[in-house]
């Protein structure tokens, strides 16, 4: 059963006593899914429901809260993301058919949430819509043609210079030594999951590639020498529903207290 899928507020109120959020509503309300205004009068979520949702100021006072869609099972239990996470592939055959720019927003707007060691949000995202950068990109990416098919690219990239001063000179490859490019690079690849699954959220498809040199894609979009490329992720409306791929027991993976 779908709950609510979207609704706008006028603005969002932090009760710190209490710890959760007062959300009062506007009479602006989108109608993704059939909602009443009176249904959701007095809302209340605490902060560990959070994840559930994106804030994201819209002018000066307007905030846009989207709620993630729930599933409610027979016994009373929830599912917030587990399934979508679930459903996730790597799509490689898309639709003719442009992102709506406003779910291209909410997408990258996920990245920005990411969170990052020290929070030095190291990241840097490039949108690419253009048929000639983007076949000079899927040419430098291992010559994967299917990439076209995808009405957008993000290139994400890694800045290291949110840990090492710009008066040092450092130029990076795959071969680079710095420890901090590790760290570079780990923050950067928990923001691009974060795009991941809110295009799985709204129902887009995307694919991680990553099968190119630094020197082959940095010159096509001018990134500088100090910075990593850490992917290209495809992005559109699917056109394929590849099968489940075999994932390992929980079992197999997790330990307790010690190795």
């Amino acid at each position: 059963m779908v709950v609510i899928r979207s609704v706008r507020f006028l603005y969002v109120q932090k009760n710190h006593g209490a710890k959760n959020w007062n959300i009062k509503l506007s009479t602006n309300i989108e109608h993704i899914c059939q909602i009443k205004k009176a249904s959701l009068e007095g809302i209340r979520f605490r902060d560990r429901k959070l994840h559930g949702l994106t804030i994201r100021l819209d002018g000066l006072y307007d905030i846009i809260v989207q709620l993630e869609e729930k599933r409610v099972l027979s016994n009373g239990k929830d599912i917030i993301m587990l399934k979508q996470i679930e459903n996730r592939r790597s799509i490689r055959k898309y639709l003719n058919k442009k992102v709506e720019q406003e779910k291209l927003i909410q997408v990258l707007e996920s990245a920005r949430l990411a969170p990052s060691g020290s929070n030095t949000q190291p990241w840097v995202f490039i949108v690419v819509e253009s048929g000639e950068i983007k076949e000079k990109l899927s040419m430098a990416d291992h010559q994967q043609k299917w990439m076209m098919t995808a009405p957008v690219f993000i290139v994400c990239v890694a800045d290291i210079r949110c840990r090492i001063s710009e008066d040092i000179n450092v130029r990076l490859d795959e071969n680079s030594p710095e420890p901090e490019l590790k760290q570079i690079i780990r923050d950067t690849a928990i923001a691009i999951e974060h795009i991941l699954l809110e295009a799985e959220h709204l129902g887009l498809a995307t694919c991680w590639t990553a099968w190119f040199e630094q020197n082959a894609v940095r010159p096509i979009l001018n990134i500088p020498e100090d910075k990593y490329v850490c992917g290209i992720i495809t992005l559109g409306y699917g056109d394929e529903m590849p099968k489940n791929r075999p994932r390992k027991k929980l079992e197999e993976m997790v330990r307790y207290e010690k190795w």
